[in-house]
């Protein structure tokens, strides 16, 4: 199955799909009972092609179209045509009739039309992609023509992918092959819904080769497609795509990922991941351009750096190792399992409470929290946090993430420190984005999720809000979102917007290679959600690879900024209090 860019409405393009369909079956129940003898070739240019030629027709289904959140089509189908004449069945009397359909129809010079029907060959094929608007136009002229008949023409259909734009979320959305295996995205999850239901027609084919539909057997209308409603609003995905694509171009970065999240219900009103695919061209890909077309937001790993530190903290205050009002006295190092863990530059920061921990990123911080709880305290908390899991997220090819725990032989005790600030631990951006989403929704952890409706011709199946489990107390949440809305105010102006409270936390985790880190390379990352005292949205800004001295809070922040600005302003957010000092 191909894909094309759609250069009118797919609203009319499928609407004239399905008046083919209904046409065709009219005629064809019209004549229940008789004998007919036809070519094959006519059956197959009625969207009829011969699965056991000596016992039944199959009818194919549309495949179902892709829309927004607000019904916007992203994906629809099409019909198109190899097209093919066989010129020893034409009279000589009615060459020219012939002539015109090839030349005024199918856009055929005269001199290679003329070649054609004089060429007396028993198959000539005029074209592999013919529009449906095309065949409908040629079968008009010989209906209305008494000496031309489309019995002489072999037309073969096969569908065609439709895309508004073939490059908008194109590892979401996933693609169907040539094949008609559907791959990757939505289109590989949904694929039992999208493809619709076959049906049927008895039949038997002679000894020379021609379709003789006997007395009608059974007979089975084929049963088109769903269509697949999202809980992406497309405005929202093109901002997305268009901060990420101006921040991968401005830091060189390898590839990046945002995501907005509604904590309240796990819809996810978008997920870019760049750089992408044309969805045009996806088949030409190479094997190691997996991750350009995988979905990285759900099927790639990464080390997530300090914005693991909230969640350090959450699972602290939530086993009642420390209290809200607990300090403690960092001194820029200290030693866990006899190594030793320390904070970015060996700065001693003194006695810190916990909002001063999250604002200066404090590592000695977060492993000092994770000593206070101990091995098994820490991990269960991480596992209820879902890392190590997946989300289940309705999307093909999810990736776990990776964590040492302390019953494995590779793990050693200095885990429990570095894993408290987002090394050695590994999980995907959306395992990050869900775990936040835990805290900005009082504690509880609903499933994400993509699709919002599945729309038959009979009925909808709409996906209601799941919730996974209570992770944290709403007691503890609030503790902890307030802690990290402080934070941001006391040293992350860079993400912070004017009019609005937000909690997050900024990261920069270095880049694992053979064992080691290479330190000419970053990723830096923001996560938060807001606006506060009741969040709507969580934003994930990640880039990965950036080269040089790439900091989460100047590189990452910016980004969270503008995508937040973006979504209060479209959705009509009113201002939860004033910050003069936003900037």
């Amino acid at each position: 199955m191909g894909a094309v860019v759609a250069t009118s409405g797919m609203r009319s393009q499928l609407a004239q799909e399905t008046r083919r369909r209904i046409t065709f079956l009219g005629i064809c129940l019209a004549v229940i009972g008789l004998v007919l003898t036809v070519r094959v070739g006519y059956w197959q240019l009625r969207g009829v092609t011969f699965v056991d030629p000596t016992q039944s027709l199959v009818l194919q289904p549309l495949r179902g179209s892709i829309v927004d959140a607000n019904g916007r089509y992203l994906v629809a189908n099409s019909v198109i045509y190899t097209v093919g004449i066989s010129p020893h069945l034409l009279r000589e009397d009615d060459r020219e009739g012939y002539l015109r359909l090839l030349t005024e129809v199918l856009g055929m010079e005269a001199r290679e039309a003329g070649t054609v029907l004089d060429s007396r060959q028993p198959y000539v094929q005029l074209g592999t992609e013919v529009p449906s608007a095309t065949v409908d136009e040629l079968l008009r002229r010989c209906d209305e023509d008494q000496y031309l008949t489309a019995s002489v023409f072999r037309l073969d259909p096969r569908q065609q992918r439709v895309y508004a734009d073939p490059r908008l979320m194109a590892s979401v959305l996933g693609m169907v092959l040539s094949d008609g295996e559907a791959a990757y995205g939505i289109e590989q999850q949904y694929d039992a819904a999208l493809r619709g239901q076959e049906g049927q027609w008895a039949s038997l084919i002679d000894e020379t080769g021609q379709a003789v539909l006997a007395e009608w057997g059974e007979y089975r209308s084929p049963r088109d497609g769903a269509q697949v409603v999202l809980t992406i609003d497309r405005n929202v995905q093109l901002e997305a795509e268009r901060l990420l694509t101006e921040a991968l171009d401005t830091y060189e970065a390898l590839r990046g990922n945002i995501l907005v999240l509604d904590p309240r219900t796990g819809a996810v009103l978008a997920m870019a991941n760049l750089p992408g695919v044309n969805l045009e061209t996806l088949e030409e890909l190479q094997t190691g351009d997996f991750w350009r077309v995988a979905n990285t937001a759900a099927s790639a790993i990464y080390e997530p750096g300090s914005v693991i530190k909230p969640i350090t903290l959450a699972a602290a205050l939530e086993t009642r190792s420390v209290l809200p009002t607990d300090t403690y006295d960092d001194r820029g190092e200290m030693w866990v399992g006899g190594r030793r863990v320390a904070n970015m530059g060996d700065v001693p920061y003194g006695q810190l409470n916990w909002t001063q921990m999250l604002a200066r990123s404090a590592n000695v911080g977060a492993a000092h929290l994770a000593a206070t709880m101990g091995p098994a305290r820490f991990y269960e908390m991480l596992r209820r946090f879902g890392f190590g899991d997946v989300t289940g997220v309705d999307l093909p090819l999810e990736a776990q993430g990776l964590m040492r725990v302390p019953n494995m032989d590779t793990w050693h005790m200095s885990d429990l420190a570095t894993n408290s600030y987002g090394q050695g631990i590994s999980m995907t951006p959306l395992q990050v984005a869900v775990a936040y989403a835990a805290l900005a929704n009082d504690g509880v952890m609903m499933r994400p999720h993509l699709v919002a409706e599945v729309r038959w011709p009979d009925g909808v199946q709409r996906r209601e809000p799941a919730v996974l489990r209570r992770v944290l107390s709403p007691q503890v949440a609030d503790q902890v979102g307030e802690i990290m809305a402080e934070a941001m105010e006391l040293g992350m102006e860079n993400a912070m917007v004017a009019g609005y409270r937000f909690a997050g936390k900024s990261g920069t985790a270095g880049v694992p290679r053979d064992g080691e880190y290479d330190h000419r390379l970053a990723t830096p990352s923001f996560v938060g959600f807001g606006p506060l005292p009741e969040p709507r949205f969580v934003i994930l800004v990640k880039l990965e690879e950036v080269v040089g001295d790439a900091l989460g809070l100047e590189v990452a922040a910016p980004i969270f900024r503008e995508m937040a600005t973006y979504l209060l302003d479209y959705y009509r957010v009113p201002a939860s209090q004033p910050l003069a000092e936003a900037g």
